[in-house]
């Protein structure tokens, strides 16, 4: 497992300090998430890139929401799922209440390079990283860009912190890693100018076979 990069800053703030520890649920969360649902006698076909059982991408996400509510409650952090932007640009994946009037709005992407090189489908998986920021064949709506700039639409309330993140969740090999990619995306989305912070994690999701997990967290105040 890999260090966490440009981490968020240690504080004796209370509110961050919450900040901080559900960013830390939520990746370490998905990593016991992954390694629960291995199954060992179907390769390529376990952990959180096929998640029980799943072919669907869509459906694989439900399940990924669904399950990540009901730990992160488990841990003393409600969580609502589908929730309508009040700005009119859609519905959240899930807002996450770690402090009285604190509340992390999060989106989560998942982006399958690993898979979608091997068949011949690598712009699927530039889809899910870039659209519509670079020329792509292929359109859709649960895109990084899209995502965060459904983001960008929050305002925080009267009374209320808010902050916003963006969770990416790829599968690639150790040969064929995201980070390039990933430095593609912080460059053409402006991530790096926005004051978001960063963190990340790489795992091995099946011993026998070269597939891992790269996750990446940017979280910023509204």
């Amino acid at each position: 497992m890999t260090a966490p990069s440009r981490d968020l800053p240690e504080t004796s703030e209370t509110l961050d300090a919450r900040l901080r520890r559900v960013c830390t649920a939520l990746l370490q969360t998905f990593i016991e998430m992954d390694a629960e649902a291995a199954i060992p006698a179907m390769p390529g076909a376990s952990g959180l890139q096929w998640y029980r059982g799943s072919r669907h991408k869509f459906s694989i996400k439900r399940r990924w929401l669904r399950e990540l509510r009901r730990r992160l409650a488990a841990q003393g952090f409600p969580t609502r799922l589908n929730v309508v932007f009040k700005a009119g640009v859609g519905r959240c994946d899930c807002v996450v209440e770690f402090a009285p009037g604190a509340a992390l709005w999060l989106e989560v992407v998942g982006v399958w390079k690993s898979f979608s090189c091997r068949i011949g489908q690598s712009k699927q998986y530039r889809c899910a990283l870039f659209h519509p920021l670079l020329p792509n064949p292929v359109a859709g709506i649960n895109t990084v860009p899209n995502a965060l700039q459904r983001l960008r639409a929050l305002q925080a309330p009267a009374h209320a912190r808010t902050y916003a993140g963006v969770l990416v969740l790829g599968f690639e090999t150790p040969e064929d890693p995201l980070e390039q990619d990933i430095e593609v995306l912080e460059r053409i989305s402006e991530l790096r100018d926005e004051c978001w912070k960063r963190e990340s994690r790489t795992w091995v999701t099946n011993e026998k076979h070269p597939e891992r997990v790269s996750a990446y967290f940017w979280v910023r105040a509204v």
